[in-house]
C-alpha cells in the first residue's frame, strides 16, 4: 500500500482512515492539469491518438474504469500514453488558467416561458452575439451536466464567458453545435 506525504494511506484503508465508508477500486482518476492540459485535452489526446477510451473528463482530471475484461498490458498502454502527452506538452508545472472553471453565480431574467421559448421560431447565433438574447435550448456543460441556460432564459455575459472558456479547455457542451461557437435563441 503507499503512503501520500502527509502518512494517509492510499486505498481502501485509507478511504476508511479518512471517513469514508468505502471506495471504488475499479475507478482510477488522473490529475492532469499540472500538464498545462485541461482533462478534456488529455481525454481527447487519448481517444484520438491512442484508440484509448476514458469514461469522464473534467478540467482537471480524467476518469478510467478498470474492469475485470481489463489486461495488465491495457493498463501499461494508458501509462505510456499518458508519458507520451507528459513529455509533448513540456509546461508541467505550468498551469492552465482555470479561476474560471466553476459555473458563475447566474440570476438569468425569464424572458418568456420555457415552453413558448422552446416552441418559437429560432435562429442560430454565434454566441459572442448572443448576450440579451432568448435561450430556446437547454446549455448544460459536462460534467457537472447541470443547465446553465434553459428555454426563455435572457443569455447574460457572464454565461457567454463562462460557455466560452469551458469549449477553449475542450468541454463537452450539450445544447450548442459542435464546435460550442452557435446556439439557438429565439427570433427578435
Amino acid at each position: 500500500m503507499k503512503m501520500r506525504a502527509d502518512g494517509q494511506s492510499r486505498g481502501r484503508r485509507g478511504a476508511r482512515q479518512s471517513g469514508m465508508a468505502d471506495m471504488d477500486v475499479t475507478k482510477l482518476t488522473i490529475t492532469v492539469s499540472d500538464l498545462g492540459l485541461s482533462g478534456y485535452h488529455v481525454s481527447h489526446a487519448l481517444n484520438n491518438r491512442f484508440g484509448i477510451q476514458v469514461e469522464m473528463a473534467d478540467p482537471f482530471h480524467v476518469l478510467v474504469i478498470v474492469s475485470i475484461g481489463d489486461r495488465q498490458d491495457d493498463l501499461s498502454r494508458l501509462v505510456e500514453a499518458l508519458k507520451v502527452i507528459a513529455a509533448e506538452t513540456g509546461l508541467q508545472g505550468v498551469l492552465l488558467p482555470l479561476d474560471k472553471v466553476h459555473p458563475p453565480t447566474i440570476q438569468n431574467r425569464f424572458a418568456m416561458t420555457p415552453r413558448d421559448a422552446f416552441y418559437s421560431d429560432s435562429e442560430l447565433v454565434n454566441v459572442n452575439e448572443s448576450a440579451g438574447r432568448v435561450s430556446t435550448e437547454i446549455v448544460t456543460v459536462y460534467p457537472p451536466g447541470i443547465p446553465l441556460l434553459v428555454p426563455g432564459e435572457e443569455i447574460s455575459r457572464d454565461a457567454i464567458d463562462y460557455l466560452q472558456n469551458m469549449a477553449g479547455l475542450g468541454a463537452i457542451i450539450d445544447g450548442m453545435n459542435e464546435n460550442n461557437t452557435l446556439i439557438r435563441v429565439a427570433k427578435a
